[in-house]
C-alpha cells in the first residue's frame, strides 16, 4: 500500500581487512597447468617412456605401462622432452663412436710403425696374411666393436616416435649398415686367418674373396656415412642446432671428397675424420647438457 513503510536498507558486506592477496602465479608450463578431467588424447601418440599407444587415455593420466605422466608425451619433438633413459643411450653411444675413433687411430699408427719397422728390419714388406697382419686385425677389433656398438646405441629408436618413424628412415638405415659392418669385420677377420694357415688354392681364394669383401664394404660404409649424414641433421632439428644442421649440407659431399680425393695428399682421409669427429662431439656435448640441465649446450655457431 502506499502508506506502508519502506524496507530497511540492506547492510554494506564487510571487506576483508589488510592488503589484498596477490593473485597466483600463471603456470609454467604444460605439464604444471595440468589438464581439466574428462579431455582425453585422440590421435595415436606414443609414450616418451615406452611406446605404448596413449590414444584415448585422459590427458592428465598416466601411461598404464609404465607409469610416466601423459602429459610428458604431449608436450613435442625436441630432445629436451624425450625420455631420459633414451637421451642416456644416445650419449653412451656417441662417446663410444668417438672413443672408438681415437683407439682405431692409436691401432693404425701402431700398425704403420710397426710395418715400417718389421720392412727395415727385414729387408722386406708385410705380406697378406702374416703372423703382424693378424695381430693388428685382432687388436682392430676392439675399437671396431666399440664404433659398432656405440652407433647401434646412438641409432636407436626414440619410443616418442615408435609407430610414427618411417621403416625406412635414415635412423633405420644406420643400424642396417651396422650390422652388415660388424659381419664383414668377423668375415675380414676369417679370411685373413685362413691366409695365415692355409695354402695353396685356398689362400688365393681367399685374397680374391678379401678383395670383393673390401669392394662390398666400402659401398656399405658409404651407404652409412649419407643415413647417418641424415639422422644426424634430424637430431640437430630436434636439439635445435641451425649450425648443425646448415654443416651437414656441406659435409655431405665435403667429407667424402676429403677422404677420397684428399688421399692423394695423404692428409685428406685425416681432416674429414678430424671434422666428423667434432661433429659428433658437438652432438654428445648437447646430449650432456639436455640430461643434465634440460636445456641444449650454449655452443658457438661457427668454426670446424
Amino acid at each position: 500500500m502506499a502508506n506502508d513503510p519502506a524496507p530497511p536498507a540492506m547492510p554494506p558486506e564487510p571487506q576483508p581487512s589488510g592488503p589484498t592477496p596477490p593473485a597466483p602465479p600463471p603456470p609454467s608450463s604444460f605439464a604444471d597447468a595440468g589438464a581439466p578431467s574428462g579431455v582425453f588424447v585422440e590421435i595415436d601418440r606414443p609414450c616418451v617412456g615406452c611406446s605404448y599407444n596413449l590414444r584415448g587415455l585422459p590427458v592428465n593420466g598416466t601411461c598404464p605401462e609404465c607409469g610416466k605422466d601423459v602429459q610428458f608425451s604431449l608436450r613435442g619433438i625436441l630432445l629436451q622432452f624425450a625420455s631420459p633413459e633414451y637421451l642416456a643411450k644416445m650419449r653412451s653411444g656417441a662417446s663410444l663412436v668417438l672413443n672408438g675413433i681415437l683407439l682405431s687411430i692409436c691401432v693404425m699408427v701402431i700398425g704403420i710403425l710397426g710395418v715400417a719397422a718389421t720392412s727395415a728390419g727385414m729387408g722386406a714388406s708385410v705380406t697378406r696374411g702374416s703372423a703382424f697382419e693378424l695381430i693388428m686385425a685382432i687388436a682392430q677389433l676392439i675399437p671396431t666393436g666399440m664404433i659398432i656398438l656405440g652407433y647401434w646405441r646412438f641409432t636407436q629408436p626414440d619410443p616418442g616416435f615408435v609407430g610414427i618413424e618411417k621403416p625406412d628412415s635414415a635412423r633405420s638405415i644406420v643400424r642396417i649398415t651396422v650390422c652388415v659392418q660388424a659381419g664383414f669385420q668377423v668375415l675380414n677377420l676369417l679370411i685373413i686367418f685362413i691366409g695365415y694357415s692355409a695354402l695353396g688354392s685356398i689362400g688365393l681364394f681367399a685374397g680374391v674373396f678379401a678383395i670383393l669383401l673390401a669392394i662390398v664394404s666400402v659401398i656399405a660404409w658409404a651407404v652409412q656415412f649419407f643415413a647417418m649424414m641424415r639422422y644426424l641433421k634430424w637430431l640437430a632439428a630436434r636439439i635445435p642446432d641451425s649450425f648443425m644442421i646448415q654443416r651437414t649440407a656441406t659435409y655431405i659431399w665435403l667429407l667424402p671428397l676429403l677422404y677420397t680425393v684428399g688421399s692423394l695428399v695423404c692428409v685428406g682421409p685425416i681432416i674429414a675424420l678430424v671434422l666428423y669427429w667434432n661433429f659428433l662431439d658437438r652432438i654428445r656435448k648437447h646430449l650432456r647438457s639436455i640430461v643434465e640441465t634440460g636445456q641444449p649446450a650454449a655452443l658457438p655457431q661457427s668454426g670446424m
